[in-house]
């Protein structure tokens, strides 16, 4: 009697101090729990709707630097947090614009969509599959970084490139 049987209640408090003890994961599952919460804060408060409009605002008469600008944003939004299908919301965003300024809707697939996937198959610190990953296997964080970097600056390039080709 009075005794405390452990219960569903302290999970979460656990699951923030445990550390170590649940294995070289705990850390990682913790980072991209926080993580996903600060991409819902920022995408609830418009902060990237309102950056775009920015950009538009910025490249007025210098619409050739539309394309290269948000092919960027995106492949870097896909290597630092795994951004993918969030894209589709973005391309209905963009493609009125886009159709505006002369392209397509496959250009606008390419920039959002694919630009995003671009940057999550060369990430190289993407929590949800990098950070991750790095935490099984027991080797440091974003170890390797480097030559990612390097893989992903070319794929991000070469992506670009055709899709400059393209439009």
């Amino acid at each position: 009697t009075g005794a405390v049987r452990p219960g569903l209640m302290p999970f979460p408090f656990d699951g923030l101090t445990a550390g170590a003890k649940v294995g070289p994961a705990g850390g990682s599952i913790m980072f991209m729990l926080v993580i996903g919460g600060a991409f819902g804060i920022v995408m609830r408060t418009g902060t990237v709707d309102n950056g775009i409009l920015a950009l538009i605002r910025h490249t007025r008469g210098n619409e050739v630097l539309f394309i290269p600008v948000l092919f960027v944003l995106f492949s870097l939004g896909g290597a630092v947090f795994g951004m993918g299908e969030e894209a589709v919301a973005f391309a209905i965003i963009i493609a009125p614009l886009m159709v505006r300024l002369g392209y397509d809707s496959i250009t606008t697939v390419l920039v959002t969509y694919i630009a995003t996937q671009i940057g999550f198959a060369s990430s190289w610190m993407n929590p949800f599959c990098v950070v991750v990953a790095q935490g099984i296997a027991g080797v440091p964080v974003l170890s390797g970084s480097g030559l990612r970097i390097v893989v992903w600056t070319v794929a991000t390039l070469n992506g670009l490139v055709l899709t400059l080709v393209y439009a």
